[in-house]
């Protein structure tokens, strides 16, 4: 299976779906390559984003699941510049799999399953709430695991609180303060993330993730950089401008980014992390000493206990006492 795009023309071989579940004329959601900034795998409904598979990394796209996807097939993109092209194969000839896009904007991969003879689900997209596009709105990030799920990136705060806190997180998040543009930006690395949209990036196969730095720095408008592709300990340079859109936490094995700030609000950030440290260890010592202090306390009523039965037992029985 290949999926193709051209950089100019846009995508001319991707998926559509059934109009509805009894009519297979075309649909309006597509399984496609967008070439808008660095290509990347999305499942639009017309010309509206549902969910981004992401960008490619050199092994597969940001949004996939390493740990599943890999087990069973392999991918493979050649980009010449002009075209961008996508496939995938079974990584051996005794399975048989099969991608199913439903007319709601579903995407489905089965796998043939000899055992039950019928076809089994092996991943579906979206997966959960944070695979929605754009969710938590700008500047933000999604965790399936935290309550509430989405979060400002450190340095932002929520455009609308009163919304924000009744779980409207449409309206994303601002900047806290300013960049400075000038010599007072550096970057706070997030780790192990789906990166964001690309729709508004730039990127160069030629250059280090040094130069990656330098040349955001020079740019006001550029508020994050990464590695392009991550194979070989990474190469390459990926730039986002204006604003992050559909940043989450990766479901098992994800990209570091970093994230442009002023100096003075990452120094803010900084010292918040070492007190929650502080106060954390704090928390484990008192913990760690209440069941030291418990356990000594319990060996002490031990010893106290048999030294009490050998005495009684001592006085030959005189007191009928029984020790419980």
């Amino acid at each position: 299976m290949k999926l193709k795009s051209n950089l100019v023309a846009g995508p001319y071989r991707y998926l559509t779906s059934w109009r509805n579940p009894e009519d297979p004329a075309e649909g309006e959601c597509s399984y496609r390559i967008d070439t808008h900034g660095f290509p990347q795998l999305v499942t639009a409904k017309g010309a509206r984003i549902l969910y981004r598979g992401g960008s490619w990394n050199g092994f597969l796209f940001t949004g996939v699941s390493w740990q599943r996807m890999r087990r069973v097939l392999k991918f493979s993109v050649v980009f010449t510049g002009e075209d961008f092209s996508y496939q995938y194969e079974t990584l051996t000839s005794s399975v048989i799999t099969r991608m199913v896009l439903d007319p709601y904007g579903i995407a489905q991969r089965f796998q043939w399953s000899d055992r039950t003879q019928n076809w089994d689900a092996i991943a579906t997209r979206p997966a959960d709430q944070c695979d929605d596009y754009a969710l938590c709105g700008i500047n933000s990030n999604c965790n399936v695991n935290d309550f509430p799920i989405c979060e400002c990136l450190d340095g932002f705060i929520p455009k609308f609180q009163e919304k924000w806190d009744s779980s409207d997180w449409s309206g994303g998040c601002l900047r806290r303060t300013k960049l400075n543009c000038v010599n007072g930006d550096r970057f706070l690395m997030y780790t192990n993330v789906k990166l964001p949209d690309t729709s508004a990036s730039w990127f160069d196969k030629r250059m280090s993730i040094e130069e990656c730095k330098t040349v955001c720095l020079k740019n006001c408008s550029c508020i994050a950089y990464a590695y392009l592709d991550v194979r070989y300990g990474g190469s390459s340079c990926l730039l986002w401008f204006d604003n992050i859109v559909d940043m989450r936490k990766h479901a098992d094995q994800g990209q570091d980014i970093y994230i442009r700030l002023e100096s003075s609000e990452l120094d803010h950030i900084k010292n918040k992390r070492n007190l929650n440290i502080k106060k954390l260890a704090g928390t484990l010592g008192g913990v760690i000493a209440f069941i030291i202090g418990l356990t000594t306390l319990l060996l002490a009523s031990s010893t106290f206990r048999k030294k009490l039965e050998l005495w009684l037992k001592d006085l030959g029985g005189i007191l009928p006492l029984k020790i419980v």
